[in-house]
């Protein structure tokens, strides 16, 4: 993002990396190193380092697939990044309808 990137587009940057780019990665993300882990493991979802415990995947659960959460994370920022870039940032904290 340019500097002069005013906190809206921030937010949506922030959305549509983690809805689509994320879990492409298929790395851990490291809070401390601000990117992914280069010689971390691969994974399938969301791995992100908890940045006091580096052997603690916050995500870990997560893509348990028993469970669906990876699914139901991923579409809740797909939503966000859709709504974000229709112009309907009033919906964002509203409940999804199913």
């Amino acid at each position: 993002a340019s500097s002069d990137a005013n906190v809206q587009e921030l937010i949506k940057e922030f959305f549509h990396m983690f809805a689509f780019e994320v879990p492409k990665m298929q790395k851990t993300l490291s809070v401390k190193l601000g990117g992914p882990i280069e010689n971390g493991r691969a994974i399938h979802g969301y791995s992100i380092e908890d940045p006091f415990n580096s052997d603690y995947d916050l995500c870990k659960g997560l893509n348990d697939n028993r469970y669906k959460g990876f699914q139901i994370v991923k579409n809740e920022f797909e939503r966000a990044y859709g709504l974000l870039t229709e112009g309907k940032e009033a919906e964002l904290c509203q409940e999804k309808k199913c």
